[in-house]
């Protein structure tokens, strides 16, 4: 488990400005209270840079539903409608333009959290142009592309296509390129990233925390395996990606044995489980759904 300050000491996310101004814009496509792993990321580690005694700026759009952003000290959080399309990065560079320059930016990238429905090539060319007007640009690949493969849809062929387009302007037009995991490395450098420039690898902190309450965790396993039980768990939000494996997996290791249940945490816990279900009536009394949880319920 990685503490976010360790993240912000260790992680090379220094400042790269004359001077060393201690400001961060940092442009992301989520951020709290919307749920979700960059989300929680760039929570924590603006949180710990601003404790450090930086000013952050948060660029991103307006919760969906509504509800209020936490407060941060040293953080200062901008919603900006539509801020995805033409008129909104107008808008961003227009309000970008009121800070001093060279202005410092650290992109949280995924490619389909830019809108247009994963192709959003006005995007990559808006960080392209504040890179060519000096401004220092700093992009982390929490994802890099849509995969691209023979048996998928044309219109995947194409959404590939484009994401690959989108990585390949982002690492030229760019001053450092960090990665969320060392498996993006490859795919950048056969994407632009030339061998002379570094992919420096940021591990993800937990946004787990590191101790539970012993008494409610023996409650717990006292409900959901009063039996003596294994519980045999899986923490998620059951995607496209993943479900097809867990289809696999769970019914192997869950029927015919009395002695396990299946755990099923997170986002889509419900309607996996339903699906699965419908194929395998056996598992019935065999899974249980948890639904999204809070960091502190789910530890």
């Amino acid at each position: 488990m990685i503490a976010p300050e360790t993240i912000a000491e260790e992680s090379d996310l220094r400042p790269l400005v004359n001077g060393d101004a201690p400001i961060w814009h940092v442009v992301t496509g989520e951020y709290p209270p919307e749920t979700g792993g960059v989300a929680d990321y760039t929570f924590f580690v603006v949180g710990e840079l601003a404790r450090r005694g930086q000013s952050i700026h948060v660029w991103t759009t307006p919760p969906s539903d509504g509800a209020t952003t936490p407060e941060t000290p040293g953080v200062d959080v901008h919603r900006v409608a539509d801020l995805w399309s033409s008129a909104g990065l107008r808008r961003l560079g227009r309000e970008l333009d009121a800070f001093p320059a060279p202005r410092r930016l650290l992109i949280q990238y995924v490619s389909f959290s830019w809108g247009r429905r994963g192709m959003n090539l006005g995007f990559c060319d808006w960080i392209a142009r504040r890179h060519r007007a000096r401004d220092v640009v700093d992009v982390i690949f929490h994802e890099v592309a849509y995969g691209f493969a023979l048996r998928d849809h044309p219109a995947r062929w194409a959404l590939a296509a484009v994401q690959w387009l989108m990585a390949r302007t982002i690492v030229k037009e760019c001053n450092r390129v960090f990665v969320s995991i060392p498996g993006w490395e490859p795919m950048l450098r056969r994407r632009g990233l030339s061998k002379d420039r570094a992919a420096h690898w940021l591990p993800i902190p937990s946004n787990v925390a590191e101790t539970a309450d012993p008494a409610r965790v023996a409650e717990l396993k006292a409900r959901l395996a009063p039996r003596g039980e294994t519980i045999v768990g899986h923490f998620g939000t059951f995607g496209g990606l993943i479900a097809p494996m867990l289809e696999k997996t769970l019914p192997a290791i869950l029927e015919g044995r009395n002695d396990r249940v299946g755990l099923l945490l997170g986002r889509g816990g419900r309607r996996f489980a339903d699906e699965l279900v419908a194929r395998r009536p056996s598992l019935a009394d065999r899974l249980i759904v948890t639904g999204g949880l809070s960091a502190e319920d789910l530890s």
